[in-house]
């Protein structure tokens, strides 16, 4: 069962979990699991709006959306998000979809929401790690990252990459 579900909030309990950091808050899913969470990120124009989970593995992938590496949402430095692309609608599916100047929204454990604005988007390779770069001369960025299938191919073999700005 994934998170995708968690949109109508009143199903679904968030706590703040006096043992973690203030940054993040349990969620307890339907199917009784509970998971960290750090924030939620939104791309309205493409109908994105899940979770983020405050750690990764190859089965939080499964969840819902997970910060990789970097900062915390809203915060300066570079949050880097990964989710998959199942080809199907879910997390990140329709991210490669996105354009300069498109507006993802971040929603931090504090209610406090921070718009960016995309303003570069390319195809790495799977072990290309430099868009994960913490240098960001002071500013609050995102990276986000998803599998990108070239046409024609039932693997993926290259990742999608958009990387936003707050403003």
């Amino acid at each position: 069962e994934n998170i995708e579900e968690e949109k109508n909030e009143e199903k679904n309990k968030e706590k703040t979990n006096e043992n973690t950091n203030s940054r993040e808050v349990l969620y307890t899913a339907d199917n009784g699991e509970t998971y960290s969470i750090i924030g939620r990120l939104s791309i309205p124009i493409l109908n994105i709006e899940y979770p983020i989970l405050s750690s990764s593995s190859t089965a939080l992938l499964k969840i819902s959306l997970n910060r990789y590496w970097g900062a915390y949402p809203n915060e300066v430095g570079n949050m880097v998000v990964v989710g998959h692309n199942y080809k199907n609608n879910k997390f990140f599916s329709n991210l490669p979809k996105i354009q300069i100047g498109d507006v993802v929204k971040i929603t931090d454990t504090r209610g406090q929401t921070l718009d960016y604005s995309v303003y570069d988007t390319s195809v790495i390779d799977p072990y290309d790690n430099s868009c994960t770069s913490q240098l960001t001369d002071g500013q609050t960025e995102i990276t986000l990252i998803t599998c990108y299938y070239e046409k024609g191919s039932t693997h993926a073999t290259k990742r999608f990459v958009a990387k936003a700005k707050a403003y």
